[in-house]
C-alpha cells in the first residue's frame, strides 16, 4: 500500500509551517523583552534634555523609577518557557500525527515509527519541561534561586 503522495505533500507542508511559527513565536518574544528597557533608555534621553529645575522632569523621573521597578519584579515572577512550550507542542503535533498515519499504513511503513516514535516523545518531555513556571531572565533561562539556610 503506496501512501498518497497529496497526504505526504500535505504533511510535509504542515510540518514547515509549525516550525516557522515555532521561530516567530521565539522572535516575537525576545522583541517584547527588549522594547520595555529600549523605551525606558529613550525617556531617560528626553529627561536629561529638560531643565533640572522643571518639574515635568522629576515627575517623569518618578515615572520612568515605577516602570524600572515594574520591570525587575515582573522579572522575578514566575513565567512559562513559550518557545519550548511551542516546540514542544509542534514535535508532538508532527510526529505523534505521523506515528498514527504510518499506523494505519501497515508493512514496511512501521520501521519509521522507530524514528517518529522517540521524537514524539522528546516533545513530550520537552513540554512537562517547558510548561512550568519558573524563575527566568531577560533571555528566558531559567535562574536557580539561593534558598537562605541559616
Amino acid at each position: 500500500m503506496e501512501p498518497d503522495p497529496a497526504v505526504l505533500d500535505f504533511v510535509a507542508k504542515i510540518g514547515s509551517a509549525v516550525v516557522a511559527v515555532t521561530g516567530l513565536i521565539g522572535v516575537i518574544a525576545k522583541m517584547r523583552r527588549k522594547s520595555a528597557y529600549e523605551l525606558l533608555h529613550k525617556q531617560v534621553e528626553l529627561i536629561q534634555m529638560l531643565p533640572v529645575d522643571d518639574p515635568r522632569a522629576q515627575r517623569a523621573l518618578t515615572h520612568v523609577f515605577e516602570q524600572l521597578e515594574r520591570l525587575q519584579n515582573d522579572q522575578v515572577a514566575k513565567t512559562r518557557d513559550l518557545a519550548g512550550t511551542a516546540v514542544a507542542v509542534s514535535l508532538v503535533t508532527l510526529f505523534g500525527g505521523l506515528s498514527v498515519f504510518l499506523l494505519t499504513l501497515q508493512g514496511w511503513w512501521l520501521l519509521c515509527l522507530v524514528v517518529t516514535v522517540p521524537f514524539a516523545g522528546i516533545g513530550l518531555v520537552g513540554f512537562f519541561v517547558s510548561w512550568p513556571r519558573q524563575v527566568r531572565d531577560e533571555n528566558g533561562d531559567k535562574i536557580q534561586i539561593a534558598k537562605d539556610t541559616a
